[in-house]
């Protein structure tokens, strides 16, 4: 692994969401990669938590260490990685109130899951549904779309 490596270069044009994946999370997605000015500009979402890295791949707590993120379990080397295309879809706009239960997801190729919608930040120049359990980019009424928990088939 080169030791120069600059992930945020690599990663600054790829959609949130983008698989990555990390020897200490597993299979996780590309939540932000912020400007160069921060000691942790790598931002991964993994099943249960925001977790943040070096431009050099670095897990926070191990800052010392090596390179644990990656473009895959089975690739370990950033100079083969391919900048995804972000689909763009239009989606439907919806109005919450709070304890609305929801299904959330970040990204198209996520399962939805379930959550409690608490309120809407407007963040980094587009919304973000707050609920329980995390933040979200995708909400939708859990109600009329009880079929859609656990797939990651899009709203009709």
């Amino acid at each position: 692994m080169n030791e120069n490596i600059n992930l945020i270069e690599i990663l600054k044009d790829c959609p949130e969401g983008t698989k990555l994946y990390s020897t200490i999370h597993g299979e996780c997605g590309l939540f932000r990669v912020d400007d160069i000015q921060y000691s942790y500009p790598i931002k991964i979402k993994t099943n249960t938590s925001v977790e943040y890295y070096t431009k050099e791949g670095k897990f926070n707590k191990y800052f010392n260490g090596e390179c644990l993120l990656f473009p895959s379990k089975e690739n370990r080397d950033w100079s083969t990685f391919k900048v995804p295309k972000e689909e763009k879809v239009s989606k439907k706009e919806y109005e919450f109130k709070p304890f609305d239960k929801v299904l959330v997801r970040d990204t198209d190729t996520e399962l939805w899951r379930l959550d409690l919608f608490s309120n809407l930040e407007y963040i980094d120049d587009h919304y973000i549904h707050i609920c329980f359990n995390c933040k979200w980019n995708q909400c939708i009424p859990y109600e009329g779309n009880e079929h859609l928990f656990g797939t990651n088939n899009s709203p009709e």
